[in-house]
This record gives C-alpha cells, structure tokens and sequence, in this order.
C-alpha cells in the first residue's frame, strides 16, 4: 500500500503474552470491554459516569490473552472532557460505529 514502515506498540497480558496496542490502558475506550462481564477485571471497572464515578481504566494486563482476543474493536471514545464520555455504549454521536463487527 505504499508505506515505508509499519510500526507496532507491544504490551503484555495478564498471562504473559505480547499483544500489539498503542497503549497498555485504552482498553475501556477502544474496545467493548466495559459492556461484557470482563469489566470486572479492570484495573478501575466502569461504574457509571464520571465524574460522580472514577475514570474506568482497563489495561491489556488485567485480561488473559484469551481473554483479550474475545474483545471487539471499536472507535476510540476517548474525549479530553471525560464527564462527556458516554460509556458503556461508547463512541460519541460525531463518531462511527460502522466497522464496530469487524474490529478485532
């Protein structure tokens, strides 16, 4: 496709094993996690919407590999103001969900 390079973040899961991801503790923002039962594992699981509840983090390390693999992509739902984030279902209204099935 024309690129000269690809890079690729590593981090590690619970169990050891080397998964590529740019960082070790977006799992709450950029994966379904905070919507299935492994929001539990979280290092702060998804309680309800912040601020009058903490910030969920999820990192790669909290899950097995097993486990990490169950997960499903998603657009980042990340947003500077966290009050406005709208876990668990996700991504803002400006955002798309449109590849949401495929991500792995």
């Amino acid at each position: 496709m024309g690129a000269g390079i690809l890079e690729c973040d590593v981090t590690f899961t619970k169990d050891g094993k080397l998964v590529c991801r740019h960082d070790e503790c977006d799992l709450h923002t950029t994966t379904n996690i905070v919507a299935t039962p492994l929001n539990s594992q979280c290092t702060v699981p998804w309680t309800g919407p912040v601020p009058a509840n903490p910030a969920p983090r999820c990192c790669a390390s909290d899950l097995t590999l097993a486990q990490f693999k169950s997960l499903k992509g998603k657009m980042d739902a990340s947003v500077p103001v966290r009050r406005r984030q709208k876990l668990p279902r996700g991504t803002l209204d400006w955002r798309t969900n449109l590849y949401i099935s495929r991500g792995r």
